[in-house]
């Protein structure tokens, strides 16, 4: 990675964050303590981020601490502390000896430090990172830090004062925060301010959350009731569930499936399905595309699988479609090195994303019976998306062209013998765009707006 580039991507953000931070203090206390801010520093062997901020809450703290062991940690023992002390606290990744068991702090480990506020001087968070260390994952953790450190202050609320819990640069605790003047944005809006430009830097695609309902369930009769029954509902009432749980069986039951399979041919609307379920019940869908891992460089195939996991942890809740998988999760004794470990990292990442009813886990796929057969056990529910019949098809078209009439949609359908909901849907968008290329604009407009007709149909359908 480029450190100049780093480093300007860094800077430029803090700027940004720190431009809707608005400083409150009297100017005595600014000239004291200085301001807020960011440096980022190329030393001989290393890369160093420090952050000085005014206040330093306990959540936001512990947030860190979290992501920190999520980014680098490698097992139960491999985030450590070193040298405690009562004004400062390091984390450091671990590299395990030679005999396998026992982590042992050597140089050329990642750190993250934060220091308590003394007389004179503000909390301040700092990042470590041996130059043989620094990398894409580096940057999407200096990156998360930066973000949680200044978050934007809603207008009319002190500098001087931030949650409870927080410590402010005297080492005092704050007061309550003061309340935003304008309304707060949905969860929505604020989990894509945290995390879909996450996702899409690494090529995953977001679907819009809130705007489809289970009536857009359209030509999947045969397979909505199973989504709702064993998906759509447990994500609705996910704390509902969780409460009888704990009520019937062992704490760490889980309220969602451990993963959910969607078995069918190209276009028959497994997609699609799973964007109105997330949109219906209220979470964000976020797809995995096989092309978002594979890579022509080694070994980089395996660290964008791992990031793209260890983001979904943090992301939750939200549902995680891996489209595609078994273009990449074959039998592995047929398969290359990196596809073998890939099948590796999913055996061992899956487990734990399922996150007590947070996190849906759900894959698309044409066969299964090619998956890797540990893999394919890790989905204990199958739901198998057939190719649509003459009413799926009229029901799709209807849905695409609602102003045909149904004896008209039914005539077109049974013509369209073999298509897919997706090549339905397309078909459909071609029609409208074919007629308004034909518009005669020269002619004064009508009070009624034109619309494609019968013949416009036919006419695509034949060509």
């Amino acid at each position: 990675m480029d450190f100049v580039e780093f480093k300007r991507r860094i800077l430029r953000l803090a700027e940004s964050l720190l431009a809707t931070r608005p400083d409150d203090r009297a100017p005595w206390e600014s000239r004291l303590l200085g301001d807020e801010r960011v440096d980022v520093q190329l030393g001989a062997d290393a890369i160093n981020v420090r952050m000085s901020v005014a206040e330093l809450s306990a959540r936001t703290l512990c947030s860190l601490l979290v992501t920190f062991r999520e980014m680098f940690g490698d097992g139960a023992d491999a985030v450590l502390i070193a040298d405690p002390d009562p004004l400062r606290l390091v984390l450091f990744n671990t590299r395990r000896d030679s005999a396998g068991f026992v982590s042992r702090y050597s140089r050329g480990v990642v750190r993250l430090e934060v220091s308590a506020p003394t007389p004179g001087s503000m909390p301040a968070v700092r990042v470590e990172c041996p130059l043989d260390e620094f990398g894409d994952h580096v940057e999407e953790f200096v990156t998360v830090v930066v973000k949680r450190l200044y978050p934007p202050r809603p207008t009319g609320t002190s500098g001087a004062a931030g949650p409870p819990g927080s410590f402010t640069a005297d080492g005092g605790p704050t007061g309550a925060a003061a309340q935003p003047d304008e309304p707060a944005d949905s969860a929505a809006e604020e989990w894509l301010r945290a995390h879909g430009s996450a996702f899409e830097d690494l090529d995953c695609r977001v679907l819009a959350s809130g705007v489809l309902s289970l009536e857009d369930l359209v030509g999947l009769e045969r397979v909505s009731e199973r989504l709702q029954t064993l998906l759509f509902r447990p994500l609705e009432r996910r704390e509902l569930l969780q409460r009888i749980a704990e009520q019937v069986g062992p704490v760490q039951m889980p309220v969602l499936p451990r993963g959910v399979l969607l078995v069918g041919p190209p276009g028959c609307g497994k997609t699609r399905s799973m964007e109105v379920i997330g949109s219906a019940a209220g979470i964000p869908v976020v797809v995995l595309p096989v092309g978002a891992i594979l890579t022509k460089w080694y070994g980089e195939s395996e660290q964008r699988l791992r990031r793209i996991l260890a983001l979904t942890r943090r992301a939750a809740p939200m549902l995680l479609l891996i489209d595609e998988l078994d273009a990449i999760a074959r039998h592995r004794a047929g398969l290359d090195e990196t596809s073998s470990r890939l099948v590796s990292i999913l055996l061992a990442e899956l487990d734990g994303l399922e996150d007590r009813g947070r996190i849906a886990v759900v894959a698309a796929v044409n066969d299964p019976e090619v998956l890797d057969s540990a893999l394919l056990d890790r989905f204990d529910v199958h739901i198998t998306f057939p190719e649509p019949d003459s009413a799926g098809r009229a029901s799709v078209l209807a849905y695409y062209a609602r102003h045909l009439e149904p004896g008209d949609v039914e005539r077109l359908a049974d013509r369209m013998e073999g298509w897919s909901y997706r090549r339905i849907a397309d078909y459909a968008a071609n029609v409208v765009r074919r007629f308004v290329a034909g518009l005669d604009l020269s002619r004064p407009e009508a009070s009624d707006l034109p619309l494609p007709s019968m013949s416009d149909y036919l006419s695509a359908l034949e060509e």
